[in-house]
């Protein structure tokens, strides 16, 4: 083990001060970076609920109920989710984002 030494910041360093500031954007970045990804999960997987929903209705005569159902998940998906998602990269960098949620996942023919 290294001995530890003390080290005392001069904290009115224009320096140090610099690096705060840097410190406070590069939380405040990964934190709604953390945030977009979850709300890109929870679509993807409400959306996963809302698509094998609509799937319950091949063949059944009676299909206004699913139909109106999956259209109030929907709605409700778009309220919780969207609009959220929406409102945390209002005013950002899109390219700094990029990663962080997608339209989808791609399908090629392997998957099938």
């Amino acid at each position: 083990k290294k001995d530890k030494k003390d080290v005392n910041l001069d904290e009115s360093s224009p320096v140090i001060q610099a690096f705060r500031v840097f410190q406070k954007e590069l939380d405040n970045r990964n934190d709604r970076n953390e945030r977009i990804v979850k709300l890109s999960r929870d679509i993807t997987i409400e959306s996963k609920r809302i698509i094998f929903l609509l799937q319950r209705c091949a063949g059944l005569e009676d299909k206004e109920a699913i139909l109106n159902e999956a259209a109030n998940k929907f709605e409700e998906l778009y309220k919780s989710k969207f609009y959220p998602l929406a409102l945390e990269l209002e005013g950002q960098d899109p390219y700094q984002y990029l990663r962080a949620f997608s339209p989808g996942k791609y399908c090629t023919r392997e998957a099938f």
